[in-house]
């Protein structure tokens, strides 16, 4: 059989552990630019939503990939509303979740939600959250289209990373210990450490904290690892989304498709997330899961921004994944339907944008295919 035969879903499910090494071996052999340092091969099984997926995990160049078999005919999009979701979830008894109770909502100002493109400011005074018509009447408008598309098999990048920037190693905040290019640490080191001893008051001590995220313009972007003291530590250089395609495409990579990203999200499963049809998101709920759910891997392996904090960008600068929960936020569709694997952001980048690494991501791919 033909690579792509061989690397579809279901055909892939069916083959034994022996054979999946010789065909991945093969895909490294072929498909992987050679001058690219390949580590840490192992295969995993991942499971979601009832689906399982054996497949393989690798280090290449630094960063995760894990490999997503394709699959044919797969159906993307949504447009069946409310439908299958728990209604008394949804209408929260009429009322708006309490401030206290908002679990997710965006670390970015006001100020900075009002510089990430056009159709920022999306009208939804027009949906009544009260009702489940007024719940599925949103769900539809903030979806993609039904269709189906062919998906060829890829490694995709386990985890998006910050755009204008360039991964350079880790840093443990606590230790001071750095892992990775030691010529670019040695260049920032003093400017990154000091990022985290700032000289403050004895009042302004009381409340600082670690930084989400650090940019130093030109130089270095820091970004925290969520639950550890370590730091992501990358170059930082200003790119527009073409520039971002460029470099892209030059590591003999592609952005994801809206097909692609909604497939290696969701599985190609019928529900709207990929965790199932849960939108309970309330702490200390004792029969929600539904946060855990959204920090655990997925079926393939994939993991994404549980603070969705950002965008991610595809191959199309006109459609954006996922994306900043405001804080104003308060019905439960509006918290949970950016994690949807057919979520659509009304919000556009603006025409020579310069793209910053704390507001926008991306997850490139490695597509096998003949």
């Amino acid at each position: 059989m033909e690579i792509n035969e061989v690397t579809e879903l279901n055909t892939w499910k069916r083959l034994t552990q022996e054979s999946k090494r010789d065909i991945f071996r093969y895909i490294l052999m072929y498909f992987v630019n050679p001058l690219k340092p390949i580590k840490n091969v192992e295969l995993k099984l991942f499971e979601m939503c009832g689906m399982k997926c054996e497949t393989f995990q690798v280090n290449i160049d630094g960063l995760d990939y894990v490999f997503v078999p394709g699959q044919k005919s797969t159906i993307l999009g949504w447009d069946m509303g409310a439908e299958g979701l728990r209604s008394h979830e949804l209408l929260q008894f009429n009322e708006p979740l309490a401030p206290q109770k908002q679990k997710f909502s965006t670390f970015l100002s006001k100020e900075s939600l009002d510089e990430l493109g056009e159709g920022t400011k999306e009208n939804i005074d027009k949906y009544d959250f009260t009702t489940l018509e007024g719940n599925s009447e949103y769900i539809n408008d903030f979806t993609s289209s039904l269709r189906k598309a062919d998906l060829p098999a890829a490694l995709v990048m386990k985890e998006a990373v910050p755009v204008s920037s360039i991964f350079k190693g880790n840093f443990d905040c606590v230790t001071g210990n750095f892992e990775g290019n030691l010529k670019f640490w040695n260049e920032y080191k003093e400017k990154i450490t000091a990022v985290f001893s700032p000289k403050l008051s004895a009042k302004e001590s009381l409340s600082w904290s670690f930084p989400k995220f650090y940019r130093q313009e030109g130089e270095f972007y820091l970004e925290a690892v969520s639950n550890s003291d370590n730091f992501r530590v990358y170059a930082h250089q200003p790119w527009t989304y073409d520039e971002l395609k460029k470099k892209v495409y030059k590591n003999v990579s592609y952005l994801l498709t809206e097909d692609h990203w909604e497939y290696i999200v969701g599985g190609g499963t019928r529900r709207l997330f990929r965790w199932g049809n849960d939108v309970a998101m309330q702490p200390g709920f004792i029969e929600n899961q539904t946060i855990n759910k959204i920090q655990q891997e997925n079926m393939f392996g994939i993991c994404l921004d549980h603070s969705n904090d950002k965008y991610e960008l595809t191959d199309s600068e006109d459609l954006l994944k996922m994306g900043p929960i405001p804080a104003e936020a308060v019905y439960p569709i509006e918290q949970v339907l950016p994690f949807s694997s057919y979520y659509q952001s009304k919000n556009k980048l603006r025409p020579g944008e310069i793209l910053a690494p704390e507001k926008y991501s991306y997850r490139s791919a490695i597509l096998v295919r003949k």
